[in-house]
């Protein structure tokens, strides 16, 4: 008899168990169905912070472009060393003459490079956050007002004037602050650019090893070739380089 009780007890806890793990299985899928209901109908992106990463990538991009470039997208006057261009930064064809600093405004002349390399870029992001919105269901509303780059001490500061607005439903939200920074070296290596141009077209020579026991954050390497000098100047904390060339009146026996 006790035997037969315990064989129905455990048919019975059985049966309970298989009811519980089906009512769970149940239960779990309508959530799931109900939760793909809700993230089919929310952005996949932030909409706040897609901007922002979308422009400092398309910075990063363009600021590796210009350490390359010796300050210029696509410069134009350029010596080719070792298979790499260095673009002319102070330059004078004539002989016993200083070179002449044809950058005199480089600071600007690199912020104006990287926003004209890169606005159309930024607009995009808009773009693609603004159809995004709009296949997930809301009216969206966007102003691209302006944009600018603005280089300072360590960091590359990107400043977008724009404001979104999205709404559906209840649903109401609106942002107009979308300015960020790209972390970069470059404002101080223009520093050091600008240094080494105005020594070379003033006193015709740049003393790079006093100047690097000065600042030993920076790496300034110098080769004569062709009658011009090739730097390097290279932020020892990140690694990055800003390299150029400049051709003018070569003092005899202190150029290596």
């Amino acid at each position: 008899m006790n035997i037969n009780s315990n064989k129905r007890g455990q048919i019975t806890l059985f049966i309970i168990l298989a009811i519980i793990i089906v009512a769970g299985v149940i239960i779990l899928f309508l959530f799931l169905n109900k939760s793909t209901d809700f993230f089919q109908g929310t952005p996949k992106i932030d909409p706040e912070q897609f901007p922002q990463k979308c422009a400092r990538d398309a910075v990063s991009a363009s600021i590796d472009k210009i350490l390359l470039g010796g300050g210029r997208i696509n410069p134009e006057k350029t010596i080719l060393f070792n298979n790499e261009e260095f673009n002319y930064l102070c330059y004078q064809d004539m002989d016993l003459t200083p070179c002449i600093n044809h950058y005199p405004m480089i600071k600007s002349i690199v912020e104006k490079e990287i926003k004209q390399d890169t606005e159309a870029a930024v607009r995009a992001c808009f773009i693609t956050l603004e159809q995004e919105l709009e296949d997930k269901g809301y009216t969206v509303s966007s102003n691209f007002l302006d944009y600018n780059i603005e280089l300072q001490p360590d960091l590359v500061s990107i400043k977008i004037n724009a404001n979104l607005e999205y709404n559906k439903g209840t649903e109401s939200y609106s942002f107009d602050d979308f300015n960020t920074a790209v972390n970069s070296p470059l404002y101080d290596l223009l520093v050091v650019v600008r240094r080494i141009i105005n020594d070379e077209a003033e006193d015709l020579y740049f003393e790079y090893d006093k100047y690097m026991l000065m600042y030993p954050g920076f790496n300034i390497l110098r080769v004569s070739f062709d009658g011009s000098r090739i730097y390097r100047v290279i932020d020892r904390q990140s690694g990055k380089e800003f390299k150029f060339a400049i051709k003018g009146y070569l003092i005899p026996g202190r150029y290596l």
